[in-house]
């Protein structure tokens, strides 16, 4: 089989990858700052062990289509393996290969 990605599967590794480089700080602090946020409070529960992102609430198909909520879902949605990885290039390599097996 090619290891050839969908334009769909393209979307979702420029988005996973850009949240990967604002999350570790390789792009500038204001792009989303108020809207890329941990899960945060104070109660131990799944999606905060897995550092996960609060994803807002939107009630129109634009806001679910906007960058700051597409790229959060994404996130969301990748193994925490894989969103710790140590450097860009592991990350890109490994959410490839994830993809792919998908």
């Amino acid at each position: 089989k090619l290891q050839i990605l969908t334009i769909y599967e393209i979307t979702r590794m420029q988005q996973a990858e850009f949240m990967y480089k604002r999350l570790n700080n390789l792009l500038p602090e204001t792009i989303f700052d108020d809207y890329i946020q941990p899960i945060g409070h104070r109660y131990n529960t799944r999606s905060k062990a897995n550092k996960k992102l609060y994803i807002r609430r939107t009630n129109t198909n634009y806001g679910k289509f906007d960058i700051k909520h597409s790229a959060a879902k994404v996130w969301n949605d990748i193994p925490l393996d894989i969103r710790i990885s140590s450097s860009l290039a592991i990350f890109k390599k490994c959410f490839k290969e994830y993809i792919l097996s998908t």
